[in-house]
């Protein structure tokens, strides 16, 4: 799963950052690593296209 370009972008203008964790699946996992500042920012360059082919 991922989000699109527009959604992303739409956040970044209202002071939304999003985060991505490429390892865990579990959400109290990845929970636990953004309360610890273990998780990076998600750039433009991973977010979809559109097309369906970034799942």
């Amino acid at each position: 799963a991922g989000i699109g370009r527009r959604p992303l972008v739409g956040f970044g203008e209202v002071g939304i950052d999003v985060y991505v964790d490429k390892v865990n699946s579990n959400v109290n996992k990845v929970v636990e690593e953004l309360i610890n500042d273990k998780l990076d920012k998600i750039s433009l360059d991973e977010a979809c296209g559109g097309g369906g082919n970034c799942h």
